[in-house]
């Protein structure tokens, strides 16, 4: 009998092991497909509509710093522009490869003499296109790379350097060594040696920046100067060029372009728009813009890639832009603001003395941001829907989740009859980034009615009951990493001197962030959580 329990205890010891490393197993390839998910490139969600980032659909809205990044040079802080970009939940930045450089003293932006970088070497006054000037990548891949821990998209406008009102200082002109004699020319494939250095820096440009996963690329800045025949050729021999080289995202800047079809161009996977304000546009205006763009077929995801003019620190024009950036949001499109103010990182610029205000502008950029990126809602089968509200400005899942944006007036109605189940409500203050206390309201009616908290701007989002609640936006304050905790075995995150399911959720809720100690699931201590710690865990995995 001893010997039949003897047998049986280890068959059953053996058979509960076989289950752990199977479900361990399991947990695994969940694991990789959440480590795949978190660290593929950017691209465009499966229903056309959006894009993907990290696993989830994201709407990008942000800051466009143009040419300030390049113009600027090292006196650009790029670690406290990205700082503070994160730190205000922004997810989104624009800059442009380069322009021609011309009288920064005369700048009202600059106001001095600024140590421009260059993607090419340059002698004196003449530039050496054959040969690349590695500093500049390696600068750009910086920032990239800093961007990309924390979660922000760059876009990269490779084209052209205006030579609309800066060929004299354009590194093609041929005064300057390069292969031009008019500015007209820059679009001309048919001057081989044009061709051939335009070429070289899409293929520098890629073989740098390729394997970084929050990076896209904008083909042209404008360019409806040029004659369109050649224009719409340089498009499609860029487009070509970099879609047969490279997996991420690319923008055409199309309504720059009078010959394109972007919706029917398979090498186009984001169209842009740039799109005139004034301080009297409306949210409206803009929503209406971009949804009939998403309601047309084929589908494609829409950016708004330049607002025209640039916002240069007038505190007068933040309401404008606020609504311009909600309007063009809850039409399904991403935006990033053309903001000169940015110049301002660099405590030279003469823009700089503008700070503050430039400030408040990046905090109305994230307060958009935060709202659809962290505040738990659920982009999936949203689309703009005005006619459901007498505001005519509606992002909704029709029966299970709404947006409304409210400009003026003190009440609105929303139509909820595509469900009678109750909703909880809450409203959200576009101007400080706050809800206001949730509420429930009943669901049945085509004309529920709602009262604002003021007459001003707001915001109101309904989620029917029983979906997942959503949490409140986060305060853009950082909290400080607590200190590690010491703990003894590697992969034992909670310290209870064992390696187990429970050291997982922390590993895995912690997945990809920038956080310190084993107590964080960091079981290194290279101060990110990542696949190395997955791999320690599985390792001391005692079950």
């Amino acid at each position: 009998m001893s010997s039949f329990i003897n047998d049986f205890t280890l068959y059953f010891n053996f058979r509960k092991r076989l289950f752990t490393l199977a479900f361990v197993f399991l947990l695994f390839l969940t694991t990789v497909d959440n480590v795949l998910a978190q660290t593929s490139p950017i691209k465009v969600s499966a229903d056309g509509h959006f894009l993907e980032y990290k696993g989830r659909k994201v709407l990008l809205i942000g800051d466009s710093v143009t040419q300030g990044w390049m113009e600027l040079g090292s006196n650009f802080n790029q670690t406290d522009y990205l700082n503070t970009l994160s730190a205000k939940g922004i997810n989104a930045v624009l800059l442009w490869a380069y322009i021609g450089v011309v009288n920064q003293v005369q700048d009202a932006r600059i106001g001095y003499d600024a140590p421009e970088i260059w993607p090419w070497k340059k002698s004196g006054s003449l530039f050496d296109l054959s040969q690349f000037n590695q500093p500049y990548f390696d600068r750009l891949k910086s920032f990239i790379s800093t961007a990309e821990a924390k979660g922000i998209i760059v876009i990269i406008t490779v084209h052209d350097g205006w030579t609309k009102e800066r060929f004299s200082g354009h590194p093609f002109n041929q005064v300057l060594g390069g292969p031009l004699s008019v500015r007209d020319d820059y679009v001309n494939l048919g001057i081989s040696t044009n061709k051939l250095r335009q070429e070289a820096f899409a293929q520098k440009l890629i073989s740098e920046l390729g394997a970084y996963s929050n990076v896209m690329f904008e083909m042209f800045n404008e360019g409806d100067w040029y004659n369109q025949t050649l224009r719409n050729q340089h498009e499609q021999n860029f487009l070509q060029y970099f879609n047969s080289r490279n997996n991420l995202p690319l923008l055409t800047n199309s309504d720059h372009i009078s010959l394109d079809s972007p919706r029917s161009d398979t090498k186009v996977d984001i169209v842009s728009y740039h799109d005139n304000w004034t301080t009297a546009t409306t949210a409206l205006t803009l929503f209406n813009s971009y949804a009939a763009e998403f309601a047309r077929t084929p589908v494609k995801p829409f950016f708004s890639s330049e607002t025209v003019g640039a916002y240069d620190g007038d505190l007068g024009d933040h309401d404008a832009l606020m609504r311009v950036i909600w309007g063009t949001a809850l039409g399904g499109a991403g935006i990033v603001i053309q903001n000169d103010a940015s110049f301002g990182f660099d405590p030279n610029a003469r823009i700089s003395a503008q700070k503050s205000n430039l400030l408040k502008m990046l905090d109305i950029e994230g307060y958009a941001t935060k709202f659809f990126n962290q505040s738990s809602i659920d982009l999936t089968n949203m689309k703009p829907q005005g006619a459901l509200s007498s505001t005519g400005i509606v992002l909704a899942r029709s029966g299970e989740e709404y947006v409304i944006y409210s400009q003026s007036g003190t009440s609105f109605t929303v139509d909820l009859s595509a469900s009678s189940s109750s909703f909880t409500a809450r409203f959200y203050n576009p101007r400080s980034g706050l809800f206001e206390p949730s509420f429930n309201v009943a669901g049945g009616s085509a004309t529920r009615s709602f009262t604002k908290p003021t007459s001003s701007d707001w915001v109101l989002h309904l989620v029917k009951s029983g979906s997942t609640t959503p949490t409140p936006t986060p305060s853009a304050t950082k909290t400080p990493t607590p200190t590690p905790t010491i703990i003894s075995i590697q992969g034992d995150a909670n310290g209870d001197g064992l390696v187990n399911i429970a050291d997982y959720v922390i590993w895995l809720t912690n997945y990809n962030k920038n956080l310190s100690g084993a107590s964080n699931g960091d079981f290194n201590n290279n101060g990110k959580v990542d696949g190395i710690d997955f791999v320690i865990w599985l390792k001391n995995y005692t079950g």
